[in-house]
C-alpha cells in the first residue's frame, strides 16, 4: 500500500462526505496526543510555564 493511499484511508468516503469536502475520519486509528499551557492559571499561582502543562 502506496503513502497516498494510506493518507486516502483516513478520509471520509466521498459517499458520506458534506459537500465534498474532504475530513478525517476520527475513527480511523488516529492516535495523537497535545499539551496545552493554561496561561491564565499559571500567572495567578505564579508556577513557572513548564510546570503549568496539562496533557
Amino acid at each position: 500500500m502506496s503513502y497516498t493511499e494510506v493518507i486516502e484511508s483516513f478520509y471520509y468516503p466521498p459517499d458520506q462526505r458534506i459537500d465534498g469536502e474532504k475530513s478525517i475520519d476520527p475513527k480511523k486509528k488516529l492516535k495523537y496526543a497535545y499539551k496545552w499551557i493554561d496561561t491564565e492559571s499559571a500567572l495567578k499561582s505564579g508556577k513557572p510555564l513548564e510546570r503549568a502543562y496539562h496533557s
